[in-house]
């Protein structure tokens, strides 16, 4: 007796579900059909909706592998893997994300930190706690501060050699409210909030002009990081999906050449800077000589300095205010 191919293809995945009843069973059929959507980490990715479907860590898993799972469990799992699976970001599944070793909120809207934008943070944290940093408060800028990992990293870890904490005051600045919503929540989150400010405004527009005003001292910024969207315009439609289709263009679209937002850097920033500054940027792997080039010719910066990513890949830019 021939069987009829089912009309809802969702019932397809359903039975892959059916006859799971350990975690190990589980999580095996949910790394296989994220495999075969293209999913590059399967296996990690099946596990972290595991766990968060069942409120457990993933050592708990790792270790019960022949622990049942309910089915109402099973059933948000089912459909965690199935949002997986269409290309949703794993971060916007579960609202979370670890930077620096810290917690921190996803939401949709605004950008997903990524892992070689730590970089940036370890060689703030460097200067901060080399012989050369300054004595007295220091005022440091998250430029483009989406979730504000950048800002609220510095704030949390720096550290003297001695172990007390830096004199140093955090603003992480954004365009967008909800990054900036969203990088108060962060901030909290780890507990660094009350040394912090938070501005919503256009790059530098928000402290521009009033540098010479006595009232408005904090303006000015001994250190200002920067990760700005710097991905040519063309380019964009050809991301993978997670990028394309669920970050923010606002935070990917860096004009027709990419470089828009380092030309206003070098222009803008300098202004609110004190001479001896370091401006650290985030870089495309092929944007070095190009950003190198526009912050040297602006006639604002010098001693640019490249450093690469564990891939070997031009990553981070760090140039002092003249």
């Amino acid at each position: 007796m021939s069987v009829a191919s089912p009309k809802n293809p969702k019932a397809v995945k359903n039975r892959m579900f059916e006859d799971a009843t350990t975690i190990k069973e589980a999580y095996t059929k949910g790394a296989a059909m994220l495999e075969a959507a293209g999913v590059a980490d399967a296996v990690r990715d099946s596990r972290t909706l595991l766990a968060l479907a069942m409120d457990v860590s993933e050592n708990r898993l790792i270790l019960g592998q022949q622990i049942p799972v309910s089915p109402d469990r099973l059933r948000v799992y089912e459909r965690m893997v199935q949002r997986r699976a269409s290309g949703e970001p794993l971060q916007h599944i579960t609202g979370n994300t670890e930077f620096m070793g810290l917690p921190f909120v996803v939401r949709p809207g605004v950008l997903i930190p990524r892992r070689e934008t730590e970089i940036m943070v370890e060689k703030a944290l460097e200067i901060i706690k080399s012989d050369s940093w300054p004595e007295g408060r220091v005022r440091i800028l998250d430029l483009c501060c989406g979730s504000g990992v950048i800002g609220i990293s510095i704030a949390r870890l720096a550290q003297a050699s001695d172990g007390s904490a830096a004199d140093i005051e955090v603003t992480c600045a954004d365009i967008s409210t909800d990054c900036v919503y969203l990088a108060h929540t962060n901030a909290e989150l780890n507990g660094v909030d009350r040394n912090m400010r938070f501005v919503r405004g256009d790059m530098a527009a928000p402290f521009a002009g009033r540098a010479d005003d006595p009232a408005d001292a904090s303006v000015i910024f001994g250190m200002v990081c920067c990760n700005p969207p710097y991905i040519p315009t063309e380019v964009i439609g050809t991301l993978q999906r997670e990028v394309r289709d669920h970050d923010p263009t606002l935070a990917l679209d860096g004009g027709y050449d990419g470089l828009d937002f380092y030309r206003r850097i070098a222009c803008e920033v300098p202004e609110v800077m004190t001479p001896g500054g370091t401006l650290i940027l985030e870089i495309g792997s092929e944007q070095r000589e190009a950003v190198t080039e526009i912050l040297t010719e602006s006639g604002n910066f010098d001693k640019a300095e490249c450093i690469k990513d564990l891939a070997g890949l031009d990553r981070v830019i760090m140039a002092v205010r003249k």
